[in-house]
């Protein structure tokens, strides 16, 4: 071995790299949040759509509303008592499995002010 090398067992080598894949799937399922207006319900699919911001940067989030989903704030139940317009604010997970999905865990509503 050449100067300055430094020779690391491969059992080392295997245990740093499930380590960072580990951590890497943990930030991929770390619980997430966005608070914004609902621009689209999708019974069928049990979707929500809300656009809210990051920062400055305007996004779009759809997430899949399940039976575990909690949903509070006014008379809402249920996604099938949130309507586009409401103002909401989601706490979800991105789940990785055959395909990213985003299930909310969490949502409260704040329905849309009354147009005068």
């Amino acid at each position: 071995m050449g100067a300055g090398w430094v020779k690391v067992p491969a059992a080392a080598w295997a245990g740093e790299a499930a380590e960072r894949t580990a951590a890497a799937a943990s930030a991929m399922t770390a619980a997430r949040a966005v608070s914004g207006e609902v621009v689209a319900t999708e019974g069928k699919s049990n979707t929500l759509v809300v656009k809210g911001k990051a920062g400055a940067t305007e996004i779009i989030v759809g997430v899949e509303v399940t039976d575990k989903t909690k949903v509070t704030g006014g008379k809402a139940k249920g996604l099938a008592d949130i309507n586009p317009g409401d103002r909401v604010s989601v706490k979800y997970t991105r789940h990785d499995n055959d395909a990213v999905r985003f299930i909310a865990d969490a949502i409260t509503v704040q329905p849309a002010k009354a147009k005068k």
